[in-house]
């Protein structure tokens, strides 16, 4: 069993050297591989010698593509461990500075015990408190330590520390038993199917985008991916944009490359739409009632289509924004802005709430948060730089919100909606923490209104953050549980409503004792709750605490 002891020396780099390797000898052996495919098919001699020597590099072929489709479960292998070790670091080290904060001791053996300072702060606590008469038949007259607030609340930070250690635990030892499976692999000649197939000259563009539609990790795809040729790789942008650019697992540069096409294809046919209407309301009259309120009708049609028009063309063109997934007519976005690069320090997840929509993108307004916040953060705290990635995955046809307050269909107290959306999130979580993990960026996550709930549903699927955000944020679901080694921080103006809705046993993040709340004076309840959506000019003072808070953390 792998102990608190082996875990806590754990780092990234070494493993980060053994993928680079695995990567560097699969690409040679695919190299290798393609030289000899081409000298086959160049061999154009006759006889028996000759017969026996395309035999022979058949042979050597063979050998190649298996050797080659070893490297590839290898390369998997070592990429899910790359992702899973880089969290574990973070979280091991989130736990000790849990420990600090709230005066735990981790011992070396992973268990945990209330440190000094909780003793000094419960009985000076305690000193205080009225005690009750002494009882003449016992000896024992110190106060009750086990009522004292400094008590409890060591006591459930205990409890949040040892369960946040067993998931380390169990993280660290599924890591050490999949690396051991796979190097077994390895010395016993075994590998799978579906490697073989891909190592394979004969590549099958349907077999590869049908391993991408299964239930695939995103480690998993990516690995698959890096084992294609770049012609491979090319290939399938051209034959399948739509899989390519929403498969979680693909390198986000692909996916903005491919998406940014089918973006720029739709606006062409906008542009058409839009001449087409334009002739229709030249051709009216208006000299009639009936011409009027077409001339009408149309002319909405019109600013609605230029409206996404205008919005796909600002993206398509700004060099610090993108799609990272791009299905309007599924109402799913993902949009980026500011860079991923060696610079970044920060990535930014934000959730937009109740109400959002494809609209609330072409009008700038599921946005305004999060592209002022990367706009700002240098200035705000330096040598911070912020790349953001706004999420909104619907998944239905037609118009509407893709969360709502509320037990309906697409309702935030509505449970398999929420389950379905968590994992959606969670999944995309993991192909972000596969591009973080490149250059070393803390992974951060906000969430409005009602969707700070798909961001607690992400967790209970085991997405886990450096950092979560509260913006005016409902409610928890009842199974959640804060980890110990995620910061986490609730921002409102007051009053705010949503501090006052509970389901059930969950909690609002204001009574979550995880959460550290940041309340600023408001105007009424509704404009408050709308604010903390919008952009720097309304969230000055809260936009700065947040960066500081996530650069902090």
């Amino acid at each position: 069993m792998i102990s608190w002891q082996t875990v806590s020396r754990w780092n990234l780099d070494p493993a980060l050297e053994a993928q680079y390797l695995i990567e560097r000898a699969e690409g040679a052996m695919q190299a290798n591989g393609d030289v000899l495919f081409r000298a086959s098919a160049n061999f154009a001699s006759t006889g028996l010698a000759a017969t026996a020597a395309r035999d022979s590099l058949s042979e050597v072929l063979r050998d190649i593509d298996f050797v080659e489709a070893q490297l590839t479960d290898l390369l998997i292998a070592a990429r899910e461990a790359t992702i899973t070790l880089d969290e574990i670091v973070q979280r091991v080290q989130g736990s000790h500075d849990y420990a600090l904060d709230e005066h735990l001791v981790i011992n070396i053996d992973g268990t945990v015990e209330l440190g000094a300072q909780v003793w000094i702060d419960a009985r000076a606590e305690a000193a205080t408190m009225p005690q009750p008469l002494p009882d003449p038949q016992s000896k024992d007259h110190s106060p009750d330590f086990e009522t004292t607030e400094a008590y409890t609340r060591a006591k459930a930070a205990k409890l949040n520390l040892e369960r946040e250690i067993g998931k380390i635990l169990t993280m660290a030892q599924s890591l050490d038993d999949s690396l051991t499976s796979a190097c077994e692999n390895i010395t016993s000649s075994t590998t799978s199917g579906q490697s073989i197939e891909l190592s394979s000259i004969e590549f099958s563009a349907d077999s590869f985008t049908d391993a991408l539609t299964s239930d695939k990790s995103p480690s998993e795809i990516r690995a698959l991916w890096d084992s294609l040729s770049p012609e491979q790789q090319s290939s399938l942008e051209s034959d399948y944009p739509h899989i390519i650019g929403s498969t979680n697992g693909i390198p986000f540069e692909t996916r903005s490359r491919v998406n940014e096409k089918l973006a720029e294809a739709r606006s062409l046919d906008l542009t058409e739409q839009i001449d087409a209407i334009q002739d229709k309301m030249n051709n009216l009259t208006l000299d009639n009632e009936l011409d009027i309120h077409e001339y009408s009708e149309l002319s909405k049609e019109k600013n609605s289509l230029a409206l996404e028009r205008d919005y796909l063309n600002q993206v398509t063109k700004s060099p610090e924004r993108t799609f990272i997934l791009f299905d309007p007519d599924s109402n799913r976005i993902i949009e980026q802005n500011g860079s991923l690069t060696a610079s970044t320090t920060e990535v930014y997840t934000h959730v937009p709430g109740t109400g959002t929509s494809y609209k609330s993108f072409q009008d700038g307004s599921a946005t305004a948060f999060p592209s002022n916040m990367v706009e700002t953060a240098p200035d705000i705290t330096p040598n911070t730089e912020v790349a953001s990635f706004t999420f909104m995955d619907g998944d239905f046809e037609g118009d509407g919100a893709w969360i709502e307050w509320g037990a309906g269909e697409r309702g935030n107290i509505n449970a398999n909606h929420l389950q379905v959306k968590g994992e959606s999130l969670k999944d995309f979580q993991d192909a972000l923490a596969i591009e973080a993990s490149g250059i070393g960026a803390d992974i951060n996550i906000g969430g409005h209104s009602a969707s700070q709930s798909v961001v607690f549903s992400s967790e209970n699927f085991g997405a886990w953050y450096n950092q979560v955000n509260s913006l005016s944020g409902s409610y928890a679901p009842g199974d959640w549980n804060a980890n110990a080694s995620t910061g986490y921080d609730h921002y409102y103006y007051k009053p705010e409503f949503l501090n006052m809705f509970m389901v059930g046993p969950a909690p609002s993040p204001l009574g979550a004792e995880a959460f550290e709340n940041h309340s600023y004076d408001g105007t009424d309840p509704f404009s408050n709750h709308a604010r903390t959506n919008g952009d720097t000019t309304e969230n000055d003072l809260l936009t700065r605490e947040l960066i500081h808070e996530i650069q902090a953390d």
